[in-house]
């Protein structure tokens, strides 16, 4: 009877010593396991725990599931980028070029000056069709020429530019002219080679670039400047449309006896 309690108390003892030896050994594999990972990736124990490329193929298949439910998600974002694309490449361009068959015109973007004027000429600009309307149709010599820049998609801006001068007062608005009755200030003194709306409106149609070779003082702060010739091409393309274009006398203003068609470039 004790020989048979003997063996009993042997038969209980294996079987809950092998699982435990099993379970040890198993322990034991996976601590030399990450020793020798470690041992040979320095990198591979990572805030407490096995880098994610360390990590056996079983253990990160949840995880590798997991970043495949995202991907569709970074697609849709990518497609977004590409949608957004242009305008962000839009935004980037400094300059404006307005070509014609007598030559090209750079315009140098003033956005410190008017940028939503400059944001309306870059949307008119990069339009499908950007130049339905875009003539030039005045040319007062030594001193300016006039066209018309719009789309018929895209509403007239109404922001007018920045006054440069916060100490600004009208002295005599009896001098004002009608379109603008209070004298606004809506930018700078025009200098030489700087482009503004007409008839101190906020958005146009019609524009002007100004080349007069002195500031023009008696235009005081009325118009909204939005960008400025600067380059010596620029300056002889209007020489060249002043000595090759007759104009004749409407209402005191000298206007094209052909008007000048540009389109436009976004630089």
């Amino acid at each position: 009877r004790k020989k048979k309690s003997s063996d009993s108390n042997i038969g209980m003892s294996l079987l809950v010593g092998i699982p435990v030896i099993i379970l040890s050994l198993a322990a034991f594999g996976y601590v030399f396991d990450i020793h020798y990972t470690v041992e040979k990736d320095p990198h591979a124990f990572v805030g407490g725990s096995l880098s994610q490329k360390h990590v056996p193929q079983s253990n990160r298949l949840q995880d590798t599931t997991h970043s495949h439910q995202q991907r569709p998600q970074r697609a849709v974002d990518d497609d977004e980028a590409v949608e957004d694309k242009h305008a962000i490449n839009n935004n980037k361009k400094e300059s404006l070029l307005v070509v014609t068959k007598y030559g090209n015109i750079r315009i140098v973007f003033r956005p410190d000056l008017a940028p939503e004027s400059v944001d309306y000429v870059k949307q008119v600009a990069s339009s499908e069709k950007p130049c339905q309307t875009c003539k030039f149709h005045r040319f007062e010599k030594d001193l300016l020429m006039q066209g018309v820049m719009k789309h018929s998609l895209i509403p007239l801006n109404t922001v007018f530019g920045k006054c440069p001068d916060p100490q600004f007062e009208v002295k005599d608005k009896s001098k004002c002219p009608k379109h603008d009755p209070n004298c606004g200030c809506h930018g700078p003194i025009m200098t030489k080679g700087m482009v503004g709306w007409a008839a101190g409106s906020a958005g146009g149609p019609d524009w002007f670039i100004n080349f007069f070779h002195k500031p023009v003082e008696w235009w005081e702060h009325q118009h909204t400047v939005w960008g400025e010739v600067q380059d010596d091409e620029s300056f002889q393309t209007l020489h060249r449309i002043q000595s090759d274009c007759p104009v004749h006398k409407t209402g005191g203003l000298n206007m094209l006896d052909e008007k000048i068609d540009f389109n436009l470039k976004l630089e």
